[in-house]
């Protein structure tokens, strides 16, 4: 009796033994590490203007458009697009009242006003076409600013006005605060519209008012920025009784600066 007793508490200690984990303690004994790393340069190649609507596909001026572009595209810090024409309309000279004509060639933000020829007479031009078969058609007045640098410094759209429309007495330009996409992987890249009203002719702001349209300040900016603006909102502001019956040419000045004033 004594012997089974004690063959079957050798037995469970056998197996409580096999039951227990064997654990191992691994020592590091050796290290080492590797460098990585990536180049960059400057891209070199003339940026076509891109579709507002996907500024990550490139687009050709519409060639019913004649094929033009207002801005100068090119490799580095370019104004990659901008209208060729902006057309404010015919309208009957007023007396009495001030107005607005807006870009579609309309008065004071109305789709037509009087629709008539000879009074005031929305107008159907090629300043709002870009991108062959049409994109973008009659929608917003577009521009586009370039900037494949690399370095992040910034850069700002001034606008001014010139031309015989300086005879126009005391008649101003507004364009409107837009909204700015990017190519890239994000929706924007830091630059910021701005509402901006120039003297229609003499080259200058009006007042204390900026004429710098488009900005990027230092840090941002980078890759095709795009400024849609509301042709309701771009307008010729003309006093009463100021007008002659004759057409007034004008061109406005695009220039890109390489130093943000912000």
């Amino acid at each position: 009796m004594k012997k089974m007793v004690s063959s079957l508490l050798m037995t469970s200690a056998l197996l409580l033994g096999a039951a227990a984990p064997v654990v191992a303690n691994a020592a590091t004994t050796d290290a080492g590490s590797t460098t990585t790393g990536v180049t960059f340069t400057a891209n070199t190649d003339t940026t076509k203007p891109v579709d507002p609507n996907n500024p990550n596909k490139t687009l050709d001026p519409d060639p019913t458009d004649n094929g033009n572009n207002g801005g100068k595209p090119g490799a580095g810090l370019a104004l990659a697009y901008a209208p060729t024409t902006i057309d404010f309309g015919t309208h009957e000279i007023d007396l009495i009242n001030a107005h607005k004509y807006n870009a579609n060639g309309a008065v004071d933000g109305a789709t037509d006003a009087k629709g008539k020829a000879g009074k005031d007479s929305a107008t159907t031009n090629g300043t709002f076409k870009l991108g062959s078969g049409g994109a973008n058609t009659g929608s917003k007045v577009i521009l586009e600013v370039a900037d494949g640098r690399g370095t992040n410094a910034g850069w700002d759209l001034s606008v001014t006005s010139t031309g015989d429309i300086a005879s126009l007495k005391g008649a101003t330009i507004t364009l409107p605060a837009g909204n700015v996409t990017a190519s890239g992987s994000t929706d924007g890249n830091g630059a910021v519209s701005n509402a901006v009203t120039i003297d229609a002719g003499s080259g200058s702001a009006t007042g204390t008012t900026s004429n710098v349209v488009l900005t990027a300040a230092t840090g941002n900016g980078a890759g095709v920025t795009v400024d849609s603006l509301d042709p309701a909102n771009l307008t010729l502001n003309v006093a009463a009784n100021t007008a002659s019956a004759k057409t007034y040419d004008g061109t406005l000045n695009w220039s890109l600066s390489d130093t943000p004033s912000n």
